[in-house]
């Protein structure tokens, strides 16, 4: 029989637990409004990789990229609503989510005719189930609580839907390895593993992008964005496209007459053509040839 004694031992330990996990959420939350708020704004890679995984979805989907709705996580810049209104979609085809106050606000203030939700993405994903796709920019490590959101990500799309997700790469102890190729696809297997025991196929994978968070290649993280679709894999190779300044060069190269030029770099006039002077003067050398990742 339990005693008066052990059920106020049992209640407070209950209660102390309840404490502990509201500060250690609190905690999380607040680090990551700090790191926000030290944010400098999007590297040039960044705007490369931004720019090259939303054509890779307009091209896998084709003339169901127009039609659809496509999801996004928000940021003080709104560089996804720029880019896919570059790419000339209409502003009522996007959903912006966040649940940082400052991201949303200053999302709304530059789009206010984006619909935007404050909320954490896996709860605005619960509203839906028709999106065509969903860019999840984590910039988190590959983790249990990370893959989960992938996965309820893939009840939110409409068949053949295309989801793109970013992550840190060298975070996990477990898994730092010094070759940053192998420590990127060894995220692959991880995360390919996951997806195929839940979705009980394995997604056809569309694309990886690796790039440094900085534009300077000795400086900042290493990141790994991974682009699927929901549907068996059907692509027995998939290209791996490591991404650095250059080729944010080169992607103005491509599009210097396009008339939404400003739109795909998020950025304004003035800077837009001091970039197009430099290239102008100084052409990116031709890209190196992707290496191709043999689907097992």
């Amino acid at each position: 029989m339990t005693t008066s004694r052990e059920l106020i031992v049992r209640y407070v330990q209950q209660e102390s637990e309840k404490v502990l996990r509201r500060i250690v959420r609190d905690t999380i939350r607040e680090v990551r409004t700090n790191q926000r708020n030290n944010y400098k704004g999007d590297s040039k890679t960044k705007k490369a990789v931004r720019l090259n995984v939303w054509e890779c979805i307009r091209n896998t989907l084709g003339t169901k990229f127009e039609s659809g709705r496509h999801m996004f996580l928000c940021s003080c810049e709104g560089g996804d609503a720029s880019v896919l209104s570059g790419l000339g979609l209409d502003y009522d085809s996007m959903i912006a989510v966040d649940h940082d106050p400052k991201s949303v606000t200053s999302f709304h203030n530059k789009f206010p005719n984006v619909e935007v939700h404050k909320s954490d993405i896996s709860e605005a994903l619960l509203d839906h189930d028709d999106l065509s796709s969903i860019y999840l920019d984590f910039t988190s490590q590959v983790s249990d609580s990370s893959l989960k959101h992938v996965y309820n990500a893939t009840k939110a799309l409409n068949p053949n839907g295309v989801i793109a997700c970013t992550f840190s790469v060298g975070r996990e102890k477990e898994l730092n390895l010094n070759d940053n190729d192998n420590a990127c696809l060894t995220r692959v297997r991880i995360f390919e593993s996951y997806l195929k025991k839940r979705l009980g196929f394995k997604p056809n994978t569309l694309a990886y992008f690796s790039y440094k968070s900085d534009s300077d290649s000795r400086y900042g993280s290493l990141m790994l964005v991974i682009v699927f679709q929901v549907k068996p894999q059907k692509l027995k190779n998939t290209p791996f496209h490591k991404i650095d300044i250059y080729d944010f060069y080169r992607n103005i190269e491509r599009l210097m007459h396009h008339q939404n030029l400003c739109s795909l770099l998020n950025s304004n006039e003035t800077q837009v053509g001091i970039w197009c002077k430099r290239v102008r003067e100084y052409p990116p050398s031709p890209r190196r040839s992707d290496f191709i990742v043999r689907m097992r």
